[in-house]
């Protein structure tokens, strides 16, 4: 029945797009004259002296203009025929708007600005007018603006991420409303040289499904920003004699019922998000010796904050996995993530975070890409 509906829209809007576009000269809408007379097979109103009765129709524009002649040789005047192009045109996207509507496919967006970002703290211009180039340093960026969200060490790049509300916008389905909001994912970068002294700074907008880390790589390629090359393979670090690396590294599901998540992971170590990655890539970060917790978000608080809606996520969802680690000076040690939807009904997601020896890990790393 929808169906039937959406084609009769669509046959409707058809025909009268043909009205519109086989017309010999263009038409506009004016209030003219016409005889009243059962026979009269022309509309003009150069014609209509007698009898008249006042109604609008359709006449050419030009002064030499041809009368417009219906084939049916009647005084008639369809509805349709006395809409100019732009009620044609609104009549049209209405019927198909209409039909949308049934099956739920219409998104209306409402404008609503918010004094605060929806997730993330919002760094202003005015907040990062004391940063100098050359001479601002890396303690002095964080001891003004706090700790950065991501700390891009192997890129020597501070990140501050926050997302803004842009509109919400509510789609109409069969028996329901529903609404969700559209938001727009904001960053101030601050990359880093010699002696840990500013290098550039500035603000940038990233897309949704972009990590912080491809994201910081493009804009320091616009600032022309030196930054290490990215890789596209495996690329074995070696170990320091005093510190400990950590590889964390994203598979994808073995079996084929799994869908894995789309959005990037954000990793963070001791309350530090360090990087974030898409599934066949991975990180290697070095750490002090000793005890680590490494987190593994898919719905990291920067990128995502509870908003009113039907289809806002459910973070209960989407929970991050945790370990703890202890870590020896000179070692090598190996996470495994998985994220998968437990149930696609439901879009229950199920995400875990292990330790695996370097037989079973160096294997599947060979085949994967650093994160960039």
């Amino acid at each position: 029945m929808v169906l039937s509906v959406l084609t009769s829209a669509l046959g409707a809007a058809g025909s009268l797009g043909a009205t519109i576009l086989h017309s010999e000269n263009p038409p506009n809408v004016d209030r003219v004259t016409v005889l009243s007379l059962p026979d009269i097979s022309v509309f003009d109103d150069r014609t209509a002296e007698s009898n008249p009765i006042v109604v609008p129709i359709f006449h050419h524009r030009n002064v030499g203009h041809k009368p417009h002649v219906r084939p049916t040789g009647r005084a008639i005047c369809p509805k349709l025929n006395c809409m100019g192009i732009a009620a044609k045109k609104w009549f049209c996207l209405s019927l198909l708007l209409g039909a949308l509507t049934i099956i739920g496919c219409v998104p209306v967006y409402f404008y609503s600005p918010t004094d605060e970002p929806v997730a993330g703290r919002r760094i202003k211009p005015e907040h990062v007018a004391f940063i100098k180039p050359g001479i601002t340093t890396r303690d002095e960026v964080i001891s003004t603006l706090g700790a950065p969200t991501v700390d891009l060490s192997d890129l020597g790049i501070l990140v501050y991420v926050w997302k803004e509300l842009k509109e919400q916008w509510v789609g109409v389905a069969p028996g329901f409303l529903f609404t969700s909001p559209r938001t727009a994912d904001w960053a101030l970068l601050v990359a880093m040289g010699e002696n840990n002294r500013v290098v550039k700074s500035g603000f940038d907008q990233r897309g949704g499904l972009d990590t912080v880390n491809s994201q910081a790589r493009k804009w320091a390629e616009t600032q022309q920003v030196k930054l290490p090359p990215a890789k596209t393979h495996f690329d074995p670090l070696p170990t320091p004699k005093d510190k400990a690396l950590i590889y964390i590294y994203w598979v994808k599901p073995s079996f084929w019922v799994a869908t894995s998540w789309i959005l990037p992971i954000g990793v963070a170590i001791d309350n530090q998000y360090v990087t974030e990655m898409h599934d066949e890539t991975y990180a290697a970060v070095s750490v002090s010796a000793g005890r680590h917790e490494i987190v593994a978000h898919p719905l990291p608080p920067y990128r995502y904050a509870p908003m009113k809606g039907n289809l806002a996520v459910d973070l209960s969802k989407r929970r991050p996995a945790a370990i703890t680690i202890e870590v020896s000076p000179g070692q090598q040690y190996f996470l495994e993530i998985v994220s998968v939807y437990e149930d696609l009904m439901t879009t229950s997601l199920k995400t875990t975070l292990k330790v695996r020896n370097e037989s079973d890990a160096k294997p599947v790393l060979s085949t994967f890409r650093p994160v960039w």
